[in-house]
């Protein structure tokens, strides 16, 4: 699967504040990709992960299945206003990934829109990326969430930048057409990641900070996140 480097490049520069680690800073708060760069993976086995599927009626089925415009992708994806207080929305920047372990999807998304936040700065600063990948069929967006689960089987962790960044398995909100869970560990500092499949999309968010990372709040706004594709999905 994915892992957007915002996500590992912030936290390990958060650690670097404390002498631990180095890592020049990259990611996106809110934009479009085409499927040109380079598919990304990240975190390791924690416990487990979910690939229930979420009944659902045909006809609704039917409308997820559907490819949607950049434009509709965008209008999906959180803002500001579904976030807890005190979050604000990064500027635009480059967006880039790296796959766990560097492993080699089997297909890349046709269309990735993304938007990023953050609370707080420094060492108590909290990360929030929110990331919609439309692949060519729902098939191939849970061929893709099958592979990284099998890749995060052996693939507990991997030297990047100079540090060791550990990835573990984790439970993750039984929503969609399958769900995944990651954390993150690198220097003491936890990212926990959740992945779940809406059709053709694999949707993405991904938080955590230097200080703490809040499992409960990850999960409400990954199944808030799921609710907002649906619904421009159903329209």
């Amino acid at each position: 699967m994915i892992v957007r480097r915002r996500i590992q490049a912030l936290t390990l520069s958060a650690i670097a504040a404390l002498g631990v680690a180095t890592l020049p800073g990259c990611g996106s708060a809110s934009g479009t990709s085409s499927s040109t760069g380079t598919a990304s993976a990240s975190t390791a086995p924690a416990t487990n992960a979910t690939t229930t599927s979420h009944t659902a009626p045909a006809s609704s089925k039917k409308a997820l299945a559907r490819q949607l415009t950049k434009a509709n992708l965008m209008s999906a994806l959180l803002t500001i206003d579904d976030l807890p207080p005190g979050f604000s929305q990064d500027p635009p920047s480059t967006f880039t990934e790296k796959t766990y372990c560097d492993y080699k999807q089997v297909a890349q998304p046709n269309t990735v829109v993304y938007r990023d936040f953050t609370q707080g700065a420094g060492v108590s600063a909290q990360l929030l990326s929110a990331t919609l990948r439309q692949y060519a069929s729902p098939q191939m967006a849970s061929k893709i969430l099958a592979q990284t689960k099998k890749v995060l089987q052996t693939c507990h962790g991997e030297e990047y930048q100079g540090s060791h960044v550990s990835y573990s398995l984790m439970s993750a909100p039984k929503i969609g057409d399958g769900s995944l869970g990651v954390k993150l560990d690198v220097g003491g500092t936890s990212l926990m990641q959740n992945y779940v499949v809406a059709g053709p999309v694999l949707i993405s968010v991904n938080g955590g900070g230097l200080t703490s990372t809040d499992a409960s709040s990850l999960t409400a706004l990954t199944k808030k996140q799921f609710q907002r594709y649906r619904a421009v999905a159903e329209k």
